[in-house]
């Protein structure tokens, strides 16, 4: 009997890490992931994805190439990337996703050849 009394305190104390060990990670892992592929056949540069309080940047992306980083905005925000292409010429989009504090996910923004910025997202709050 006292086996199993010891057997049980010890199924219990794992399952209570396990638990705190998967709280943990969620309140860790928040933010949402963002990733610009660069798909405009040429080298960009200056990529600059701007949200509410703050900013990720990279100084430069290949054809090809992706940037990726994790934001987490500070209240209700939206995305705006900007960059410049190989002809020196500044574009900027507004990535139209609603991000929130505790929000998570992804989201992918495609730049074009055209300078449009195309995306998806699957952001959600947890």
């Amino acid at each position: 009997m006292q086996t199993c009394f010891r057997t049980l305190l010890r199924v219990i104390a794992v399952i209570a890490i396990f638990g705190i060990g998967v709280v943990s990670y969620q309140f860790l892992e928040r933010g949402v992931t963002v990733v610009v592929n660069n798909a405009t056949g040429d080298e960009i540069t200056d990529l600059q994805i701007m949200f509410r309080g703050g900013r990720k940047s990279s100084p430069k992306l290949k054809p090809d190439e992706y940037f990726k980083t994790k934001v987490q905005s500070q209240g209700e925000s939206d995305l705006d990337v900007e960059y410049v292409d190989s002809s020196g010429k500044r574009h900027s989009a507004k990535i139209d996703v609603y991000l929130e504090t505790n929000y998570r996910g992804a989201i992918y923004i495609t730049l074009e050849p055209n300078g449009k910025a195309t995306w998806k997202d699957n952001v959600r709050y947890f």
